[in-house]
């Protein structure tokens, strides 16, 4: 069975913060082709956790990849290329040889993880994008610091510190920053 017979997921990269509507706009733009059947899918892969902000707790709906778009079909040269003119859609995830596709299994591990329960309590969840912190190992040590941006799947978070009067951008483990306590 060759690759253009077979149903399998492929990785989409597009614009972040828009992951959901892309895949709608996928979707549309296949069926206005001719193109979509009832067997492919989209997905966007995201976790509900609760996040307490100002001492109220909430649910949100975190993306795990941001900036990604799972799609699942029979991949051939006129899907591709309506889905590659699909605005905000900046290509396949792959290379040379062409569009990386991945296993139903690794989609299933993927989406068995997002499902996961996360507790409140572990500390990435309290690290918030403009939120100032301590940093608590290495090199920085003892210094504070604004956190830029954070990324889950890497557990990992851009403190933005001052250095000899300088704004520096350092990147650091979950594990390396506390939360000053108000």
């Amino acid at each position: 069975m060759g690759m253009n017979n077979a149903l399998r997921w492929y990785i989409l990269r597009v614009i972040s913060n828009a992951e959901t509507s892309i895949a709608l706009e996928v979707e549309k733009q296949l069926k206005d082709a001719g193109l979509w059947k009832d067997i492919y899918q989209t997905l966007v892969v995201s976790k509900k956790i609760e996040v307490v902000r100002r001492g109220v707790r909430q649910q949100i709906n975190e993306k795990l990849f941001p900036g990604y778009v799972f799609v699942r079909l029979i991949l051939t040269d006129s899907l591709s290329d309506v889905i590659r003119n699909t605005s905000r859609v900046l290509g396949f995830l792959g290379n040379d040889s062409g569009p990386q596709c991945l296993s139903d299994e690794e989609v299933e591990k993927m989406l068995h993880q997002a499902s996961q329960e996360v507790s409140p309590s572990s500390v990435p969840r309290t690290l918030e994008v403009g939120q100032i912190i301590k940093i608590s190992g290495g090199l920085f040590s003892a210094m504070e610091g604004m956190i830029e941006s954070k990324d889950l799947l890497k557990q990992r978070v851009k403190v933005s510190i001052s250095i000899l009067g300088r704004l520096t951008a350092v990147d650091l483990g979950f594990d390396q920053v506390e939360i000053i306590e108000e």
